[in-house]
């Protein structure tokens, strides 16, 4: 028997559920930031500004890290981090998307809040992260975010489909 590559203090998840529960919270730490994103976009292009975060605001243009000039962009975000950009921008982004109002909003922020406060107990700096965001083309590919989570020794690639006509039924059965 070959020995296990998985030695040393990794504590594996109790069952399947925690596992699921945790790359799924990552997935929506992704889309919410794609939401933000967009929402960032949409505020330049009608002449506001958006705290924290300067992106192109046409739609094909990256967020990656080598995408991006900006020296304030080439960097990964925290989950407390993605929440100081949406309360920084709440009015704009509650204009741009309603994602970010009422208990949706407060889901979000309960969401962010919880991931944060495991990566401190954590005792590891920036313990998780979205490491990496492209939505280049996102209207006719798909928009993708890496996470680094340190203390549980993963990565996490979250795909989200294209956002078009054609390709919304493709996407639905491929998600299902």
């Amino acid at each position: 028997k070959a020995p296990s590559p998985y030695t040393g203090d990794y504590e594996w998840p109790s069952n399947l559920y925690t596992e699921m529960s945790d790359m799924a919270r990552l997935s929506f730490l992704v889309y919410d930031f794609a939401y933000v994103v967009d929402a960032c976009r949409d505020a330049k292009k009608d002449g506001k500004e958006f705290v924290g975060l300067d992106v192109d605001f046409e739609a094909n243009k990256s967020v990656t890290k080598a995408g991006v000039a900006d020296a304030a962009l080439s960097r990964s975000f925290t989950p407390g981090e993605i929440k100081k950009l949406i309360e920084d921008n709440i009015s704009i982004l509650q204009k741009y998307d309603s994602t970010f109002k009422g208990k949706s909003l407060d889901g979000i922020y309960k969401s962010l809040d919880e991931m944060q406060g495991r990566a401190d107990a954590s005792g590891i700096d920036r313990s998780l992260v979205l490491e990496e965001f492209d939505d280049f083309y996102q209207t006719r590919e798909c928009v993708y975010g890496v996470t680094r989570d340190s203390s549980n020794k993963r990565i996490t690639i979250v795909f989200r489909g294209t956002e078009n006509k054609l390709a919304f039924g493709s996407n639905w059965r491929s998600n299902a």
